[in-house]
């Protein structure tokens, strides 16, 4: 698929590792320049050579520090002196740490900010020149789905990022005129190096093989263990009884013939016109009056 980036220049910051490091290797494979950023220089080294063998794409990678105002402006004039500017900004950075409020003081209140808000703010003050001159650019922030619903346990996370998402929508109506895109991305629990991985000699990993049944004496796991004595004697014959009776109601129900209502007579007319119409009617009429004449003749 050509998305058109061939000759473009993609800056990634937090790069070095999960979904940075993937934007990354997607810019490269679709010929553009990228320029990748993180704080440790070792993991960005081998993320770029990662990149540079498999997309054979030009990659500059440079360490900075997102939250340091210095760092972030050398990053955007190396950018610059290298491949004549900026047309894509991805602005990325770890989540802030987990906590709840009474455990959380004020520098990691301001450490949250400055992560998750204020380095956007200053990435996006550097690039915004450069996609002006050119009208066209390109700005896209990766946050977390807790914009959307707040995750028990992230307060950090779940107060700062949602005033990103909306630093985002008020600058996506004021660039839109110049041309430039803005977007955020608040992705769910991707499986990369923050998340814990499951330990291979663990209660997973000793889990029988699907269809094999469990040792004598052996619980499956994750099945709930059940009763014995007489409440379960008393559940069972309650189900057994009932189950039948549930049938035979749904049984006789779908057998049951639609009843049919009597239709009221309407009015002016008797029951026997109501059922049998005018003739029926008049033929009654003549029965009613032969036998009035009968019983006259009798008297007599």
């Amino acid at each position: 698929m050509d998305l058109g980036l061939k000759g473009k220049t993609a800056l990634v910051t937090a790069s070095s590792k999960g979904m940075g490091k993937a934007c990354a290797l997607g810019f490269a494979a679709e010929g553009a320049r990228v320029v990748m950023c993180a704080r440790t220089e070792r993991d960005l080294s081998a993320a770029a050579d990662e990149v540079r063998a498999q997309t054979g794409g030009e990659v500059l990678a440079i360490p900075a520090d997102v939250t340091r105002a210095d760092q972030v402006k050398a990053l955007a004039a190396r950018a610059r002196d290298q491949f004549g500017g900026i047309d894509i900004l991805v602005a990325n950075a770890g989540g802030p740490p987990r906590g709840v409020f009474d455990e959380l003081s004020d520098e990691q209140w301001y450490g949250a900010f400055e992560v998750s808000l204020l380095s956007v703010v200053r990435l996006i003050r550097e690039v915004l020149p450069d996609m002006r001159a050119r009208r066209w650019g390109r700005i896209i922030t990766i946050q977390s789905s807790s914009v959307k619903q707040p995750i028990a346990g992230l307060d950090l996370s779940n107060a700062v990022r949602p005033g990103t998402a909306g630093l985002m929508k008020t600058l996506a109506s004021d660039l839109g005129p110049d041309n430039i895109l803005v977007n955020t991305v608040c992705p769910g629990r991707i499986l990369t190096d923050r998340l814990p991985r499951p330990d291979p000699h663990g209660p997973a990993a000793r889990r029988r093989p699907p269809g094999r049944p469990p040792a004598r004496g052996v619980r499956a796991p994750g099945r709930r263990r059940r009763s014995t004595g007489p409440r379960r004697h008393a559940r069972g014959v309650r189900q057994r009884r009932g189950l039948p009776r549930l049938r035979a109601r749904i049984l006789r129900h779908r057998r049951r013939p639609p009843r049919r209502r009597r239709p009221r007579p309407r009015a002016g007319l008797s029951v026997i016109e109501e059922r049998h119409g005018f003739a029926g009617a008049l033929r009654e009429w003549q029965c009613e009056v032969s036998r009035v004449r009968a019983a006259s003749r009798t008297l007599q």
